[in-house]
């Protein structure tokens, strides 16, 4: 006889997909794990039998001790007290695993002599005969309690926790009726959830949690049914026993740092990856390395994945810095993406980056007032500049006008400069790896590393930034205006003209800043300079570029000292001169901004930097305005920020688009990947510079979010 219609079945109320182990290659057994209708009125029919509706071939129910001759009980009993219970085998083995997430559902009708009452769970054995049983699970007794177990055995057991029943409407409970129980069991978290009572209103929450021995896989090996009466006289019923697994989702993992920054003489910092909960089999979070800093030179690890044992929410790799006597002017960076995860998901877009940080000297510059001398760049000592510090020189004096010059033959033209500028005060660069023919790749990484070092260690006037060079040391000299549009004050060129095959060929990438002064001096013998004066300085004034000229008596060759003299002082004269309190003001900015980057505000401060750079060309705040840009954008978090609309106009594209192509050949990546995000964010970039970006992202590539070029030549984010 059946005892109970009208129960919706299990496999129709549960939505079976265990998509979390499925997507990590793991065979879960998904869907019913077991259905039993107890057909027969005796407990030894059940022993040895395999149940009504299974996936896990090859098992059957187990009996500990003497669950027959129990005519009055219609299906499977266990006695939990002393010796009688029934059992079927869950455990993991072979192709099959146990899911971690399993919902559990009966019928049963208590009866009115059953004191731990009739209910469903697991054990970790089925026991021998008899033996005292540990049940895991719920029971309902003869009151309509809903009793919890946590696994202790006992005689009898006692509840870790119980809810009396509350029936709707104010019904009472009736042990004679046939109700259902449901409940889920999550392995992972060792939590019940979605307990119901057919029939009953109560608030079930504080069942949810089994202490002491707890749900874990072993103790849950097996699925057991409860049927303890007070007299030994079983007459608790059960039916329709269903057990399903639940879809179990992969936790998501999440990167952290601790110990950074680390001290560079051994100091020690460890990437930590976090599970949101734990998990029933290992997580492996597989890592990428980048950064200024060299593993096995700057720093070593203890891997390059990180394995989080089963059960565990978290574990990491140990970085530990490598002392060295070499100065470095920033502090070494390490920065940390997540490539892959198995058994687990990640938001791949993760970045973090751990800091060494510089404790030796900083050396002296090693060239002084009214002296000249060979640099190394600190950040990049492949690449070496001339210069000459004119007589009165001082890091705590009054900043000095500079001046970058450019030779066709490389070496920079400081010998050539250095009479009239040390009479007019002027710092002399000389970029010595630009020379004619070595392509412009080498000559932005000359442009890119020198200026960066001479900012770094130089104090001059940003004001009173100038570029020099004869013939093709001026083409690169307006070349350079492009590559610092914001800072370059005006070009001098000597016997130079535009770079351009004929005069009147001119195109958009031949642009010069607007205001930038420009003074010529050409020989009056110099025919091929003299060929493309009229229609460069036609072009120049069309960028608004003003040009004033000057004749000497000679051919193609470096200008006479009169003329140096007269062109570099019409442009010191002409240029937009600093306030009294520009240089002070633009400081105190400068520190605001590092200050609300510190609070949090990096968002507001890089708007605030760009407008500044596009606002106030040539100035103490656009000098600082650089200052805080190079350091926002040597940051991972750059790549992260909103740089929508960021900016407008060819100064700010050029600015950007240098700043990433000079970058990335100096291997400064972060910077590039930095930059190349900028220019998603700035309008008015031409279509023929969109060569350049191709080159750049074909040459270097771009970390998400990925870059892509329209056919305007602008760069969009996918």
């Amino acid at each position: 006889m059946k005892k109970h219609t009208g129960v919706t079945s299990l496999k129709d109320i549960i939505r079976i997909a265990v998509l979390g182990w499925a997507l990590a290659g793991i065979p879960v057994q998904a869907g019913l794990v077991v259905s039993e209708g107890f057909g027969g009125s005796d407990g030894t029919g059940l022993d040895g039998r395999t149940p009504d509706g299974i996936n896990l071939p090859g098992r059957t129910w187990q009996r500990n001790g003497g669950a027959s001759g129990r005519s009055d009980i219609q299906g499977a009993m266990m006695n939990v007290r002393c010796m009688d219970g029934l059992a079927y085998p869950i455990a993991s083995s072979g192709t099959y695993i146990k899911s971690p997430v399993m919902t559990l559902q009966v019928d049963l009708r208590v009866g009115t002599l059953n004191r731990m009452g009739v209910g469903v769970g697991f054990t970790a054995s089925p026991g021998t005969a008899n033996s005292t049983l540990a049940f895991i699970g719920l029971t309902v007794d003869q009151n309509g309690t809903l009793k919890e177990w946590n696994g202790v055995p006992g005689d009898p057991q006692t509840p870790i926790g119980q809810v009396a029943w509350a029936g709707s409407g104010g019904a009472a409970f009736t042990a004679d009726s046939w109700h259902t129980l449901t409940y889920t069991v999550n392995l992972l978290t060792g939590m019940l959830s979605n307990i119901s009572l057919s029939g009953s209103t109560a608030d079930y929450t504080p069942l949810q949690v089994i202490v002491n021995a707890g749900l874990t896989d072993a103790a849950t090996g097996y699925l057991a049914v409860a049927a303890d009466s007070l007299t030994g006289v079983g007459n608790g019923n059960i039916d329709n026993l269903q057990l399903a697994a639940e879809p179990t989702p992969l936790p998501d993992v999440t990167l952290s740092v601790a110990g950074s920054p680390m001290a560079e003489a051994g100091g020690v910092a460890a990437i930590i990856a976090t599970l949101s909960t734990p998990y029933t089999d290992a997580v492996t979070v597989n890592l990428a390395f980048s950064g200024t800093a060299t593993v096995d030179s700057d720093y070593t690890r203890t891997g390059t994945s990180i394995v989080i044992p089963a059960g565990n929410l978290s574990n990491g790799v140990v970085l530990r810095a490598i002392p060295d006597t070499v100065y470095k002017r920033k502090d070494e960076t390490i920065v940390v993406d997540i490539v892959s995860v198995i058994h687990a998901t990640a938001n791949l877009a993760q970045r973090l980056m751990a800091t060494i940080t510089e404790d030796d000297p900083v050396p002296p510059f090693p060239v002084t007032a009214g002296q000249r001398g060979t640099v190394t760049c600190l950040d990049y000592p492949a690449i070496t500049y001339d210069i000459y510090l004119p007589a009165g020189y001082s890091a705590q004096g009054t900043p000095l006008p500079i001046l970058y010059t450019f030779n066709p033959s490389g070496g920079g033209m400081v010998g050539d400069f250095r009479n009239v500028c040390s009479t007019l005060k002027i710092i002399v660069v000389g970029v010595t790896g630009v020379a004619n023919g070595v392509g412009w790749d080498p000559i932005c990484r000359e442009m890119y590393a020198v200026t960066r070092d001479v900012r770094q260690r130089v104090v001059f006037d940003p004001t009173a930034e100038m570029a020099s060079g004869v013939s093709g040391g001026g083409w690169a000299s307006y070349y350079f205006s492009r590559f610092r549009p914001q800072h370059v004050a005006g070009v001098y060129a000597m016997g130079s003209w535009m770079g351009v095959l004929s005069p009147g060929s001119y195109s958009i990438l031949d642009w010069v800043p607007c205001n930038m002064l420009v003074a010529r001096s050409t020989g009056t013998t110099d025919t091929n300079a003299k060929a493309y004066l009229t229609a460069d300085k036609n072009f120049l004034l069309s960028c608004g570029a003003p040009v004033t000229d000057w004749d000497f008596t000679g051919g193609h060759v470096v200008s006479p000292d009169a003329q140096k003299t007269s062109a570099l002082t019409w442009i010191l004269n002409t240029r937009t001169l600093a306030g009294t309190n520009d240089r002070a003001t633009a400081e105190t900015q400068a520190a605001n901004w590092r200050g609300r980057i510190q609070a949090g505000t990096r968002q507001d401060v890089l708007r605030e930097a760009v407008d500044t750079l596009a606002s106030h060309p040539r100035s103490w705040f656009a000098y600082q305005a650089q200052a805080i840009l190079d350091e926002l954008m040597n940051d991972p978090k750059f790549l992260t920020q909103d740089v929508t609309d960021l900016g407008l106009g060819d100064m700010l594209n050029n600015f950007f688009y240098f700043t990433a192509r000079g970058a990335a050949l100096t291997g400064d990546m972060q910077t590039y990947q930095s930059a190349m995000r900028a220019l998603t964010g700035i309008s008015g970039v031409y279509g023929d510079r969109s060569g350049g970006y191709y080159a750049l992202l074909s040459q270097f590539g771009f970390a998400p979010p990925v870059g892509n070029l329209s056919v305007t030549g602008r760069i969009d984010t996918v």
